[in-house]
């Protein structure tokens, strides 16, 4: 990455608070990579030499070794870090992860990585708090998964997507640019697709919701979160 750059480096949450010198430095040692979609960055218990910072696109944290179906257990976008758990134990990565749209990455050595942790101390606060922020939204999902039906399961999830990915319309709904499917959303809410189906049929007829193969609308968020409280 240009070190003239170095700027733009604090638009990634984890590069949140570093000073113009640790910022300067940091951007030495990255490198732009582009996947195309349907590429594989990591694989699971795989080991990889890198880390990455996702600039755009979206990627698919996923679980292959189910006999039936691949399990998907996260969507990440945009200021996300993979790999990191890797280049802190060494023990090969926890699952796969797989570009699903065409997408561009920061890239640093697991070396590097965890230099910067030792001697750039707000770097690796932000990386606790990143961390901190994924272990919550696990605790949350475990906890939907213990106490709401699949419905309120789903109104959750469509939540989530919109404070990921959301783009507010000039009509007041909240758009979701998402290639997600059926089944995709089936593995993130611990339900059949079947059942998938016929919530998403139920929300589209309160109008709380229009969706496509490759876009989600949210007309009605607050119908969404009455029904997931």
């Amino acid at each position: 990455m240009p070190q003239d750059s170095a700027s733009t480096l604090v638009a990634f949450p984890l590069f949140e608070g570093l000073t113009a010198e640790s910022l300067k430095s940091i951007a030495a040692l990255l490198e732009r990579r582009s996947f195309r979609k349907g590429t594989t960055l990591l694989m699971l218990e795989e080991r990889s030499r890198n880390v990455f910072i996702i600039e755009s696109g979206l990627v698919r944290v996923c679980d292959g070794r189910c006999i039936k179906d691949e399990v998907l257990l996260a969507l990440l976008g945009p200021g996300e870090i993979i790999g990191e758990i890797h280049a802190l134990d060494s023990m090969g990565h926890s699952a796969d992860v797989i570009a699903a749209a065409d997408t561009v990455c920061w890239c640093m050595s697991n070396e590097d990585f965890t230099r910067c942790l030792h001697e750039i101390p707000q770097l690796c606060f932000n990386l606790l708090r990143l961390t901190a922020k994924r272990l919550r939204n696990t605790t949350d999902k475990i906890s939907l998964l213990a106490t709401q039906d699949v419905m309120g399961r789903v109104a959750r999830q469509l939540l989530i997507l919109s404070d990921q990915a959301g783009v507010l319309q000039s009509d007041g709904s909240i758009a979701i640019d998402l290639p997600l499917t059926q089944t995709d959303l089936a593995s993130l809410t611990g339900a059949s697709r079947q059942r998938i189906n016929t919530v998403l049929t139920s929300f589209r007829e309160q109008e709380a919701i229009t969706c496509s193969s490759s876009q989600f609308i949210i007309r009605d968020p607050e119908l969404l979160r009455r029904r997931c409280r």
